[in-house]
């Protein structure tokens, strides 16, 4: 007998094992299969059982039924941890990436901020170049034209004193002026290619400090897309951390659940193993005594309910013709008390008894009423569950009163007093053998079974 239909094989175990290894994780196969653990792990081994109603005809059958469960059990809390291994390793995985993409991340930020200063920095030196350039054109042009008055004003001056000093013919003096203004011209074209020059080189320096300019912004945005990509890598590796972190947890529950429930049928096969040993030294013992006088004494009392039931079933249906008996045993109760197919008869013979001893004037006692049909109901299953039990010698001094006590007290229906009362036997059996206060513990086992 297996605890689930629902078995997980092996070879689905290894392939999915060896899916966990790469960096990509089939979560829907691990779903599947962790539901299908939780599935044969949401009922216990006495709940199963009674449901499935799988018990077998000896308790060497029982046993060794408990141990191939047992194993199947430990194979699967085995492939539980290690499937729970090679998660814990796909997690120390993503988590030393996640930590070396963190440590990228730094870098780049770091790197972004200084080449942002380094921008900022040439923008800034660019506008003071700019300015330069600026104001040296301007003083260009200012001392182009001072230098030119100041010319002008000079070969004023020397003509005057020239024509003072001495008297000069019109071709002299035009020959005097046509050098002067030659090496003016001269000098003024010297300056005015070198502040040419200078120009060339302030604009070549700035056109380079543009290319500089226009490089650092195509990183700066190489590197702000990086940095988004990147962020987008660690949000998406953090989900699959959290992701794996819980079902990390959620196996590891499971793997606790699994561990706990193979322990209670580590013991539960211990228990039976005992009792299956203790058995046979018991049913060896009474082979060798005549221990049959029970079994006479509760058929004899089984055969006195029987006759006296079917007699008075024999008069019920002759006086209340249609009447069925289970209608007049479980009917509810009517001043005070339950009518069987006896106490019906009953009634209507002691009606008509009184009737006629009132009109001779004899005084009739009326006889005291029988017990209610639960309970004679009740009695009647404790025996006849008593008769089937292989340990009728241990369980037939139960009290059936006290049964009954205890199931009108714990609220146990009427349809489950069969599972109910053999659960109790069981416990009387066993407490006979052990000779120990485990009442509670079998007790919680029988009610479970009731459910």
């Amino acid at each position: 007998m297996k605890l689930s239909p629902k078995k997980v094989d092996t070879s689905q175990l290894k392939t999915l094992q060896m899916k966990l290894s790469p960096k990509k994780v089939d979560t829907s196969q691990l779903k599947t299969l962790l539901n299908s653990f939780t599935e044969d792990i949401s009922l216990n081994f006495l709940e199963r059982r009674a449901k499935n109603s799988s018990h077998k005809p000896t308790i060497l059958e029982e046993l060794q039924d408990v141990v191939e469960e047992l194993v199947d059990r430990e194979r699967d809390l085995q492939s539980s941890v290690e499937i729970a291994l090679s998660i814990l390793e796909t997690n120390d995985r993503l988590k030393l990436k996640l930590s070396i993409t963190k440590d990228k991340l730094l870098h780049a930020l770091d790197k972004i901020h200084h080449q942002s200063i380094d921008i900022q920095t040439l923008q800034e030196s660019l506008l003071v170049a700019e300015t330069r350039n600026e104001e040296v054109n301007k003083a260009l042009i200012e001392t182009e034209e001072l230098m030119l008055l100041n010319s002008a004003e000079l070969n004023r001056i020397v003509r005057e004193r020239f024509h003072e000093s001495r008297p000069v013919s019109n071709e002299e003096e035009i020959e005097l002026i046509k050098k002067e203004f030659r090496l003016e011209l001269e000098s003024i074209q010297k300056r005015r290619w070198k502040l040419e020059k200078e120009n060339r080189q302030l604009s070549e320096a700035g056109i380079q400090k543009d290319k500089e300019l226009h490089q650092l912004k195509d990183a700066y945005t190489k590197l702000e897309s990086r940095f988004l990509k990147t962020q987008e890598n660690y949000k998406e590796s953090e989900k699959k951390r959290n992701f794996l972190s819980e079902e990390i947890d959620r196996m590891t529950s499971q793997v606790n659940m699994l561990t706990s429930r193979c322990e209670r049928l580590k013991a539960l096969s211990d228990k039976l193993e005992e009792d299956l040993s203790m058995s046979k030294c018991m049913d060896s013992e009474n082979s060798l005594k005549p221990g049959m006088t029970h079994h006479s004494s509760l058929h004899s009392e089984l055969e006195s309910i029987a006759d006296e039931y079917d007699e008075l079933a024999c008069k019920s249906i002759m006086t209340q013709g249609e009447d069925s008996i289970e209608d007049a045993l479980f009917m509810k109760p009517c001043h005070l008390h339950s009518y069987t197919p006896k106490t019906r008869t009953s009634s209507l013979f002691s009606f008509r008894s009184l009737s006629i001893s009132s009109g001779l004037g004899v005084t009739v006692f009326q006889s005291a009423y029988r017990k209610k049909p639960p309970e004679e109901y009740f009695l009647l299953t404790v025996q006849a569950v008593k008769m089937n039990s292989p340990h009728i010698d241990s369980v037939c001094c139960v009290s059936a009163q006290e049964l009954y006590d205890n199931a009108i007290r714990q609220g146990i229906p009427f349809h489950k007093w069969h599972v109910w009362i053999e659960s109790q036997l069981n416990l009387a059996y066993v407490q006979s053998l052990y000779k120990k206060n485990r009442r509670n513990v079998w007790k919680r086992y029988g009610q479970k079974m009731c459910l």
